[in-house]
Parts: structure tokens; sequence; C-alpha cells
């Protein structure tokens, strides 16, 4: 019997010591969910829902933001006419190079790997 009171009256005092505690977190948390409600102009019916939608919404800013596709960028730079000009002269090089070593006899075994020029 006095242990159970013990147990109980210990129970009371953890009770009466994170009381003040979770007091503050919901205050928090009811200053998170109505400033996350200002911004995103809804209301929500708890702070998880508020935030859960917060996080959802910055995310998409940062995809959209950050994360452009990453083909119509080197569709861009290849279209680029700057780019396509030093494209070409750098194959009109390799294909100088290419075309000494097969003046040299050196037919099968180039030191510069396959390559193309406009398919050829």
């Amino acid at each position: 019997m006095i242990l159970k009171a013990a147990l109980a009256a210990s129970a009371l005092i953890q009770q009466a010591r994170d009381r003040p505690l979770n007091q503050w977190f919901d205050r928090q948390h009811t200053i998170l969910k109505e400033e996350i409600e200002k911004q995103l102009g809804e209301s929500f019916s708890n702070y998880n829902d508020a935030r859960n939608t917060y996080f959802k919404y910055h995310e998409k800013i940062g995809i959209h933001k950050n994360h452009k596709p990453i083909e119509s960028k080197y569709n861009a730079r290849r279209l680029n006419k700057e780019n396509k000009q030093a494209v070409s002269l750098k194959n009109l090089k390799l294909l100088r190079l290419r075309e000494n070593e097969i003046k040299a006899g050196n037919i099968n075994n180039s030191s510069y790997g396959n390559f193309t020029y406009n398919g050829t």
C-alpha cells in the first residue's frame, strides 16, 4: 500500500515538473500554426497539418527554382552559337590530327579514339 502511494506521488511530481514544459510546447505550436496560416492563407486544424503543408509548399518552391530539367539545360548549351563553333573547331582539329596519323601510316591504331563530325 505504501509502495503504491509512493509511486502515485512520484508520478504526480513528474507530471507537475513536466506541465510547464508541455504548456510552453503547446504555446509554441499555436504561435507557429498561426504564423503558417498567415503565410499560406489557409486555416489548419492542428500544428502537424500546418507544418506538413508548409514544408511541402517550400519544397515545391525549391524544386522548381533549383532543379530545372537537365535535358533542357544541356540542349540550350548545345544550341548556343559560340558553343557550336567551339565544338566544330575542336572536331576539325581532331580530324586534321587523324588525317596526319593516317598519312604517317597509323591506320588502325588511332590515339584519338572514335569520333565523328557531321555523321562521318
